[in-house]
């Protein structure tokens, strides 16, 4: 799982989506572990910008860590899992998307490499 902390100045790459109230439902199901839905503007890179949500992480989420090294924070993926499958999962497909998006993450590609190396011993 990747956790997203808000931090003044930060940046966000990734994909937006439309969707209906309905599918609030299944979303908020999903986040409810100490992640609070936020409404922020979000900007395309054509420079246009919408008013859109996002989930982010507080502090008490029970899955963060704080201050982790890209391995414990592995470490952690590795043996996590919830309703919606293993977390090395969404770790792996989070870094696709990236990479398909031509984004550069450090932090994300250094976990994967990690996780892969944990799965490897």
């Amino acid at each position: 799982m990747a956790t997203i902390i808000a931090q003044p100045g930060a940046v966000c790459d990734g994909m937006s989506y439309l969707i209906t109230p309905e599918v609030f439902d299944h979303l908020d199901h999903r986040e409810k572990n100490g992640y609070l839905r936020l409404t922020t503007d979000i900007t395309f890179e054509d420079g246009s910008s919408v008013e859109g949500l996002v989930y982010i992480a507080t502090e008490d989420n029970t899955a963060y860590l704080g201050a982790a090294s890209e391995l414990q924070i592995a470490r952690q993926i590795a043996r996590s899992k919830g309703p919606s499958g293993p977390n090395r999962d969404y770790l792996n497909d989070l870094a696709v998307a990236l990479r398909e998006l031509g984004k550069t993450d450090p932090h994300v590609a250094a976990i994967e490499q990690h996780l892969a190396q944990l799965n490897q011993g």
